[in-house]
C-alpha cells in the first residue's frame, strides 16, 4: 500500500512550490529607498548565510567523526548507511532553512511595491510568496526523508533524524540568540546614545530586521519541522519496541509503519487544497485568511486519516504498552493532537495576545515601573503553563489509553499535521513584521504603504498563537512518546534497588544539564548584545558621514559579527548535549541515560512552555502601548514596557526554545547510545 506515493506527493508539492516561486518572481518592482533597505539586509542575511553553513559543516563533519570514535571504541560495526543518513539529514535541513534567507531580497521589493496601490494585491502577493517558500521546504524534506527510507532503509531513520537536530540546534536557537540580541539591541543602542538615529543609518536596525527574517522563519521553522521529524522517528521507534518485545507480529508491525508515512503523504495533499482556499477566500475576505487555512487543513487531515486507520484494518490487539483500551485504535489519537492543536492555539492567544485582558492588564501597569510588568507577566505565564501541563497530561493519557506508546506518536503528528500551512503562516507573519518596519523606515506615517504595512501586520497578528508556545507544545508531545519507547525498549532489569540509583543519579544529571545549558547559553546572549551595541556605536563614530546619510553602514561586518557571537554562544552548549549523555552512556550504562533524560525532559516541562508565553505576553503588552493606549510610544509607560519586553525577548526567543531543542537533541541522543552501546 506504501508503494511509492509519499515520494511522488512530495515532488508534486516540492514542484508546485517552485512554480509559485517563479510566477513571483517574474513580477517587476519599483526601485527606491525600499529597494536600497532590502540590498542591506540582503547583504546582512548573505553574511549569515555563509558564517553559518561553515560552521554547521564543520559541527557535521566534526560529529561524524565522533561517532566513528565511539564505534570504534567500543568495538562495534560501522554503519556507513546510518552516517550517510546523518550527513543527508543536517545537510538538507540547513539547506533548506537557509534557503528562506536567500528569497527575501527578492520578494520583499514586489511586496513593497503592490503594498503602494490595493491591498488586496499585497496580501494575495504576500501570501502566495509564504506558501510558496513552505511547499518548497517542507516538500524537500520529506522528499528526502522518504527516499532515505525507502534507499536506506527504516533504521537509518535515526541517523537521518539525528542530522536534523544536529543542524535545528544551530539554526532554532543560534537564530534565538541573533534575533533576540539583535532587537535589544536595536533599543538600547538609541537609549546609550541619544545621538544615534533609529533608522537605516543604524547598523543596529537593519540588524533587528535581518533578525527578524532569521528568528521567525530560519529559527521557528527549524524548530516545528525538527518536531514533526522527531514525532514520525517516535512512531517508528514505538513499532520497532513493540515488535522487539514480540508484542507485535511482522504484518502488525508492517501496518504500523506505513501508518505516519501515509499520514504524512495527506499532510502534503492538504497543504495544497488550503493554498487553493486560501487564494479564493483572500478575493473576498482577508480577515482570519492564515488561521482558516490552518483549521481546513486540520479537518481534511483529519477526515483523511479516518479512513486511512479504518482501511489499514488494525488487528484487535490490546493491553500493556499497546493500549489501555479494548481496541488498539490508533485514528482516536491523532484526532486527540488535532484538537490539542487547537487548544493551544486559542489558550495562548487568550493569554497573550493584546485583544485580551491578560496582556492589557500588563499594558496597563507599565506605570508602576518595569519590575512590576515583569512580575505580573511571570504570574499569568505561571498560570497557563498549569493549564498547559493539566491539558498535555489528558492528552498523554487519553493517547496512551487507545493505542500505548504508538498513540502518544501519533498524537503529535495529529498536532503537527497542518505544518506546512503553520510554516507558510509563519514566513508571512516575519514578512508582514519586517514589511511594515521596512515601510516605517522609507516613507511617511500617512502614506498608503505605511497604512496597507500596518493592516498586514495586524493580519499576520491573528495566528500569533501558533509561535512559541505551539513549538513548545509539539515538543514536549513528540519528546515524551520517544522517553516511553526507550524506557520500554531498554527492559530494565535487575534489583529495584540498582534501577532506583541508577535512575535517580541520572534524573539529577539531567537537571544539572539542562540548568547549566541554559544558563552558558543565556550567558552567551548577554556577550552577544554587548558585542552588537559596541560595533553599532564603533560604526557611527568610524564611518564618515554615516551620521548625515551619505554614507552607507558596514553592515557585512556587523552582520558576520553578530553571527560570530551567536553561534560561539553555542559551543559549549552543544558540547554538553554530545558528551554528557555519551560518558553517561559508556560509564553508566541504560538506566543512568533513561534517569539523564528525565531529567532533562522535567525541567524543560516545568519552564519551556511559561517561558515562551512571558515573552510573547510582554511583545503584546509593548504592541498595546505602541498602538497608542497608556501614553503611546512618546510616554514613560512606553519606556517601562520597552525594558520589560527586552527582558522577555531573552526567555521567549531563546529560553524557551531552547529547552525545546534540548529535550529533542537529547532524546535522539539517548536512542543513538541505546542503539550503540546498550
Amino acid at each position: 500500500m506504501f508503494s511509492y506515493l509519499p515520494l511522488i506527493v512530495a515532488v508534486i508539492v516540492g514542484l508546485a512550490g517552485l512554480e509559485m516561486l517563479r510566477q513571483v518572481h517574474r513580477l517587476d518592482f519599483l526601485k527606491g529607498k525600499a529597494s536600497e533597505l532590502s540590498e542591506l539586509v540582503s547583504d546582512g542575511l548573505s553574511a549569515f548565510t555563509k558564517r553559518a553553513l561553515s560552521i554547521v559543516g564543520q559541527v557535521i563533519l566534526y560529529f561524524a567523526l565522533l561517532i566513528l570514535l565511539v564505534l570504534i571504541l567500543v568495538g562495534r560495526p560501522i554503519n556507513w548507511a546510518q552516517l550517510l543518513a546523518f550527513v543527508i539529514g543536517a545537510l538538507v535541513m540547513a539547506g533548506t532553512s537557509l534557503f528562506y534567507l536567500k528569497l527575501i531580497p527578492m520578494l520583499v521589493p514586489r511586496i513593497v511595491t503592490r503594498s503602494s496601490g490595493f491591498i488586496y494585491d499585497s496580501i494575495r502577493l504576500l501570501y502566495k510568496s509564504s506558501m510558496s517558500i513552505a511547499l518548497i521546504v517542507i516538500g524537500g524534506l520529506m522528499l528526502s526523508m522518504i527516499g532515505v527510507y525507502t534507499i536506506l532503509g527504516l533504521p537509518c531513520l535515526v541517523g537521518f533524524a539525528l542530522g536534523i537536530m544536529v543542524a535545528s540546534f544551530f539554526l532554532r536557537i543560534g537564530g534565538g540568540v541573533f534575533k533576540a540580541s539583535s532587537k535589544i539591541n536595536a533599543t538600547l543602542v538609541s537609549q546609550l546614545e541619544e545621538t544615534v538615529p533609529a533608522d537605516h543609518r543604524n547598523p543596529a536596525t537593519i540588524l533587528d530586521l535581518i533578525g527578524g527574517y532569521i528568528g521567525e522563519m530560519v529559527g521557528f521553522s527549524a524548530d516545528i519541522i525538527s518536531s514533526y521529524i522527531i514525532a514520525i522517528l517516535a512512531a517508528l521507534v514505538a513499532t520497532f519496541t513493540l515488535f522487539y518485545k514480540g508484542v507485535l507480529n511482522v504484518e502488525s508491525s508492517s501496518l504500523m509503519i506505513e501508518m505516519p508515512l501515509l499520514i504524512v503523504t495527506l499532510s502534503l495533499g492538504s497543504a495544497l487544497l488550503s493554498y487553493i482556499y486560501g487564494r479564493v477566500r483572500v478575493r473576498y475576505h482577508h480577515q482570519n485568511l492564515l488561521l482558516e487555512t490552518i483549521y481546513l487543513s486540520l479537518i481534511v487531515n483529519g477526515i483523511g486519516t479516518y479512513f486511512l486507520a479504518s482501511r489499514l484494518s488494525f488487528p484487535g490487539f490490546s493491553g500493556g504498552l499497546v493500549s489501555m483500551s479494548s481496541q488498539f485504535q490508533p485514528f482516536l489519537p491523532y484526532i486527540i493532537g488535532v484538537v490539542w492543536a487547537v487548544i493551544i492555539a486559542l489558550s495562548t492567544e487568550r493569554f497573550t495576545n493584546h485583544k485580551f485582558k491578560p496582556a492589557r492588564e500588563v499594558a496597563r501597569q507599565t506605570e508602576f515601573g518595569p519590575a512590576i510588568v515583569q512580575m505580573h507577566s511571570w504570574s499569568n505565564s505561571l498560570h497557563s503553563h498549569a493549564i498547559f501541563l493539566v491539558v498535555l497530561g489528558l492528552v498523554a493519557f487519553g493517547a496512551y489509553y487507545f493505542a500505548g506508546i504508538y498513540g502518544m506518536a501519533i498524537s503529535a503528528l495529529g498536532m503537527l499535521s497542518s505544518i506546512i500551512c503553520v510554516v507558510g503562516a509563519k514566513v508571512f507573519v516575519s514578512l508582514a513584521q519586517n514589511m511594515n518596519k521596512t515601510a516605517a523606515l522609507v516613507d511617511t506615517e500617512s502614506s498608503i504603504l505605511c497604512q496597507n504595512a500596518r493592516r498586514i501586520d495586524e493580519l499576520g497578528h491573528t495566528i500569533s498563537p501558533l509561535g512559541n508556545g505551539f513549538a513548545t507544545a509539539a515538543a514536549t508531545l513528540s519528546s515524551a512518546s520517544l522517553i516511553v519507547s526507550i524506557l520500554a525498549f531498554s527492559q530494565f532489569n535487575g534489583g529495584s534497588s540498582d534501577l532506583g540509583w541508577a535512575v535517580g543519579i541520572g534524573v539529577l544529571a539531567g537537571i544539572i544539564l539542562a540548568t547549566y545549558f541554559l544558563a552558558t547559553l543565556q550567558k552567551g546572549l548577554l556577550k552577544c548584545i554587548i558585542s552588537a551595541v559596541r560595533e553599532a556605536t564603533r560604526q557611527f563614530r568610524e564611518i564618515p558621514y554615516l551620521m548625515e546619510g551619505k554614507a552607507r553602514p558596514d553592515i557585512i561586518k556587523a552582520s558576520n559579527l553578530h553571527t560570530i557571537e551567536s553561534l560561539r554562544a553555542l559551543t559549549v552548549p552543544g558540547l554538553l548535549v554530545v558528551l554528557v549523555p555519551l560518558v553517561l552512556g559508556v560509564l553508566g550504562g541504560g538506566k543512568i541515560i533513561f534517569g539523564l533524560i528525565l531529567g532533562v525532559f522535567l525541567v524543560a516541562l516545568a519552564l519551556g512552555y511559561a517561558w515562551s508565553n512571558f515573552g510573547d505576553l510582554l511583545f503584546n503588552a509593548r504592541r498595546f502601548v505602541e498602538s497608542g493606549h497608556f501614553g503611546g510610544k512618546q510616554s514613560k509607560t512606553y519606556r517601562n514596557v520597552l525594558s520589560a519586553d527586552n527582558f522577555g525577548t531573552g526567555l521567549g526567543e531563546v529560553m524557551g526554545p531552547a529547552t525545546n531543542i534540548l529535550i529533542k537533541s537529547t532524546s535522539i541522543m539517548v536512542i543513538l547510545i541505546v542503539y550503540i552501546l546498550i
